[in-house]
């Protein structure tokens, strides 16, 4: 997974001005935040724009805890070269890596593609929303990575970028960190770690 740098922000910007209709609200001060934050994955031509909730938060009638994932866009610079699926899934792993039970996200009931998609992908609808005074419908998908974990287990792979500094031989231990959370800190005798 990698996340988007300051350098690709014109890349990122020209993947939703493709996609206008789909996101017309999405400005390039809105994707700078997110950027400066770490709240943008850039990964194999697809974006993905992400929070995690730092307090309980109610969308509607459903309450989501502290800790739950929020995805608020996601699009593909390619239409159907399957990225999104694996971009995504990715994104899953290293949300399950951080222990995080749940990650949810809002699309138009209009938007029959993305649905198709999210449903797909495992999220399942649990309440409705609005905007702009009711006049616009939504849907509210969740997905429960705690159920996720238990029913997959997948092989993680990690290309030479992700591995970078993964391992110390000077004190030989393993430290894992992303979006600046810590996944794994452990101590080796013996170790090697080898990345494609």
């Amino acid at each position: 997974m990698k996340l988007a740098t300051s350098n690709k922000e014109a890349v990122v910007w020209s993947i939703f001005k493709q996609h206008r209709p789909i996101f017309p609200h999405i400005r390039t001060d809105y994707l700078r935040r997110q950027n400066v934050v770490k709240n943008i994955i850039f990964d194999d031509g697809v974006v993905i724009v992400n929070n995690e909730y730092k307090r309980q938060v109610k969308l509607n009638k459903k309450v989501f805890k502290k800790g739950t994932y929020i995805i608020h866009q996601i699009v593909n610079s390619v239409k159907g070269n399957g990225n999104a699926t694996k971009v995504l899934n990715r994104f899953f792993d290293v949300l399950m890596m951080l222990n995080v039970n749940s990650c949810i996200l809002s699309v138009r009931k209009s938007n029959k593609v993305a649905r198709k998609f999210y449903e797909k992908n495992g999220f399942k609808k649990v309440d409705t929303i609005s905007w702009s005074n009711g006049r616009i419908k939504g849907v509210i998908y969740e997905i429960n990575l705690k159920k996720k974990t238990k029913s997959m287990t997948r092989k993680l792979k990690f290309t030479k970028d992700d591995c970078r500094s993964i391992y110390n031989t000077t004190d030989k231990s393993l430290n894992l960190t992303f979006l600046g959370q810590k996944l794994i800190q452990k101590s080796y005798d013996n170790m090697s770690l080898s990345c494609k």
